[in-house]
């Protein structure tokens, strides 16, 4: 998951012009507000204006954050990658350890099982199992992409500089 804040700059001018995202931190300082946020209630008479450019903002928004999962996908997937080798070994090493420790006892027991024993063995490859599908699961979901979710925080307007 990605989590960024950013700006989408909108001119509201006799021509409507797109300038592009910046940081936050940077959009706070063009509006006027790196020293602090505040809200005069003043019921603003550009607020109609706003509210019109609202729903391309967040598309524009949209693509970015898009662009943005786009360009982290393949780092993203590396770790996926590497994360799901260090399962698999895990598993294998687990499982293995379970079967040594089932041949120990059976030739202990001459080829049999505790009942106790056994029924101990089975939960706990069924908790390997169990962990292991958990994993593929949360790497589907990792992996598995759509449109980003878009959360529109603020609208800012402030004097042109």
């Amino acid at each position: 998951m990605l989590t960024k804040w950013f700006g989408v700059q909108l001119r509201l001018a006799k021509s409507t012009a797109w300038e592009g995202e910046v940081p936050l931190e940077e959009l706070l300082e063009l509006t006027g507000f790196g020293a602090g946020l505040t809200n005069a209630s003043s019921g603003d008479a550009t607020l109609p204006a706003l509210q019109k450019h609202v729903p391309a903002a967040v598309e524009r928004a949209r693509e970015h954050a898009l662009d943005a999962y786009k360009q982290a996908l393949p780092e993203l997937r590396q770790q996926v990658r590497a994360a799901s080798r260090r399962l698999d070994r895990w598993k294998r090493h687990r499982l293995q350890a379970l079967d040594a420790r089932e041949q120990r006892s059976r030739a202990r027991n001459n080829g049999k099982l505790p009942v106790i024993f056994e029924r101990r063995l089975q939960e706990q490859r069924g908790h390997v199992e169990s962990f292991s599908n958990d994993h593929a699961q949360w790497i589907q979901g990792v992996v598995r992409h759509g449109d980003p979710y878009i959360r529109l925080a603020a609208v800012f307007s402030g004097e042109s500089r």
